[in-house]
């Protein structure tokens, strides 16, 4: 049984509660796994949309109310790990958010300071050369919080995915 979720907001029904989850402190990392199709900029995205339509509308206005929130202190800035199924997913995504945010978002004409995460990406590069990806990711209580190895049966679950990915790719493994 999953006991890591604690919540589950659905914008389409209370789009507050699901902007309010960006005031979240302790937030650090949002992940995705949205279809294929949605990493794409959506023109008639607007800035009061209770949601947005497309996927990075929605991650944009959620990004917009962090930035607000924490008066766009870099600290408080998310790293983004979107695990769709298309090439560069990363590039694809930091593009569309690009876009879509000149459309929802104003800082007086200012950029907004959307960047890669240099120690993030390296760490993770240093990872991906070690016999253990999984387990060193999960020890990172810098990043989550506390070190996930420590829950009982977590990191065996998580190394068996991941060795499976790494042998046969994702798609083989997915019903």
């Amino acid at each position: 049984m999953v006991q890591s979720i604690g919540q589950a907001v659905h914008p389409y029904h209370d789009f507050a509660a699901y902007l309010r989850l960006a005031d979240n402190p302790d937030l650090r990392f949002v992940i995705s796994n949205t279809t294929e199709a949605s990493i794409v900029f959506n023109p008639a995205d607007k800035p009061d949309d209770a949601p947005a339509d497309s996927f990075p509308g929605k991650l944009t206005q959620f990004l917009h109310r962090r930035y607000m929130t924490f008066d766009g202190d870099i600290n408080a800035g998310l790293v983004l790990l979107p695990c769709e199924l298309i090439e560069n997913n990363g590039d694809q995504l930091k593009a569309a958010i690009l876009q879509t945010a000149r459309l929802i978002g104003s800082r007086h004409g200012e950029a907004y300071p959307i960047r890669d995460d240099r120690a993030v990406l390296e760490a993770l590069r240093d990872l991906w050369a070690t016999a253990d990806v999984a387990g060193g990711v999960l020890t990172r209580a810098d990043w989550l919080g506390l070190d996930l190895n420590a829950l009982p049966g977590l990191g065996d679950s998580v190394r068996t995915v991941v060795q499976t990915y790494a042998r046969t790719g994702v798609l083989p493994v997915m019903p």
